[in-house]
């Protein structure tokens, strides 16, 4: 129910384009109840940046000009050279040698396996299976959003711009 009542109070009306809203207003407080750690929340999509990147990001006072918690939705290439996408969670990291467990996260309403690691500065999530990578670039294609509920927060990323992002990021090239 909170995925869907966040789909709607950010897509529907945004037409895909940047969103940002000030949950401390009477109008956005169905979604402030959502985050009631937070005063702000903003949603980039890949349309919106240009860059193979969409943002979901947080701010705890509106006041600041910094975003406190920001995630990200990444088209990279992976160690093999494989055109892959991460889900970049706004808890950074310190140490690449650091172990993750795999963990299932609802996605789009379903479960996805996926695994978790550190880079050194940031944690990065990306479906562990061939099947789960097929289904999440399979959402940002043809879905209006993808969700990601995890255990403590619920964030969608706009999938705007994303198959053209996809198609021209030349990964996986022969």
């Amino acid at each position: 129910m909170k995925t869907s009542l966040i789909l709607l109070m950010l897509v529907a009306p945004a037409c895909f384009s940047s969103v940002t809203l000030d949950l401390t207003k009477p109008e956005n407080l169905d979604i402030a109840d959502i985050y009631p750690s937070f005063q702000m929340l903003r949603s980039l999509s890949f349309e919106d940046t240009k860059d193979n990147v969409a943002y979901f990001g947080f701010k705890t006072k509106k006041d600041n000009e910094d975003w406190d918690t920001i995630f990200s939705a990444k088209i990279s290439s992976n160690t093999s050279g494989e055109q892959s996408i991460y889900i970049v969670l706004s808890k950074g990291c310190t140490s690449s040698d650091e172990a993750y467990e795999r963990i299932i996260i609802r996605t789009n309403e379903q479960n996805v396996r996926y695994d978790k690691f550190c880079n050194g500065t940031n944690i990065y999530i990306t479906p562990a299976s061939k099947a789960g990578d097929n289904f999440l670039i399979g959402e940002f294609k043809k879905k209006d959003a993808v969700s990601f509920d995890f255990s403590d927060i619920s964030i969608v990323f706009e999938a705007a711009g994303f198959t053209e992002s996809w198609s021209n990021y030349g990964g996986d090239a022969l």
